[in-house]
């Protein structure tokens, strides 16, 4: 997945809907979560905050999956490093790469 793939993804789980995709002049955009259309679809792939709240929201069962995942991309790069250490040090990108493996498992 590229990561308008993946930002759409998680958007649609976080209960976005009827996203559009962005162009080289316009930012992906869809109806929120509450119902406000047009709006700017959080960039989960880039923003720790956005990501964040989609960890908050993952389930017990979820957030194991999601910190092996997590684990697994993260040591790629850093290996040997502690498993808290690698959470807390995780790109946007990472996270979201983890978060797309835990949902479709589901």
């Amino acid at each position: 997945m590229n990561e308008v793939e993946v930002r759409k993804a998680i958007a649609i789980h976080m209960g976005w809907t009827d996203i559009k995709d962005p162009t080289l002049t316009t930012a992906m955009r869809g109806t929120s979560p509450n119902g406000e259309k047009n709006m700017i679809v959080p960039n989960y792939v880039k923003n720790l905050n956005a990501i964040h709240k989609v960890e908050e929201r993952l389930s017990i069962t979820q957030r194991d999956r999601y910190i092996s995942y997590l684990y697994a991309i993260c040591d790629k790069e850093r290996r040997m490093a502690p498993i808290s250490w690698l959470a807390i040090n995780a790109t946007p990108i990472q996270k979201a790469e983890a978060i797309i493996k835990t949902l479709s498992n589901d």
